[in-house]
């Protein structure tokens, strides 16, 4: 059987440097979309979280914080790491185009398709 590394999310986790804050450890949301600019292990890692290879203008720093503008409903500029999952997971459908209510939770597949 295959041996795992860390998976995606693991990966882009460790490259923003989670650092112990109040009791719990964080990432800085400016470190992620740093470490997604700068760092190729975890601009890799968030190709294979989406499915798709990303090109160096997705990995643009104002597009990456614009998507996760779009997708982040935490308050504050840090996420623990269940939050930073959560906020990972919304990015990559909205990466994905998949549709995106007006509070930016993740429609239904059969709300998407009435939509059309």
């Amino acid at each position: 059987e295959l041996v795992t590394g860390p998976g995606p999310l693991e990966v882009i986790w460790q490259a923003s440097q989670p650092i112990a804050a109040d009791g719990e450890v964080v990432v800085y949301k400016s470190n992620v979309v740093l470490a997604l600019c700068s760092d190729d292990s975890a601009a890799a890692a968030l190709s294979t979280l989406i499915g798709t290879q990303l090109t160096p203008q997705d990995l643009n720093s104002h597009k990456l914080q614009d998507t996760f503008q779009a997708v982040d409903t935490i308050e504050g500029g840090a996420w623990s790491y269940q939050e930073f999952c959560d906020v990972m997971e919304n990015f990559a459908a909205c990466f994905n185009g998949r549709n995106l209510n007006q509070s930016g939770t993740i429609l239904s597949q059969e709300e998407s398709i009435s939509k059309v």
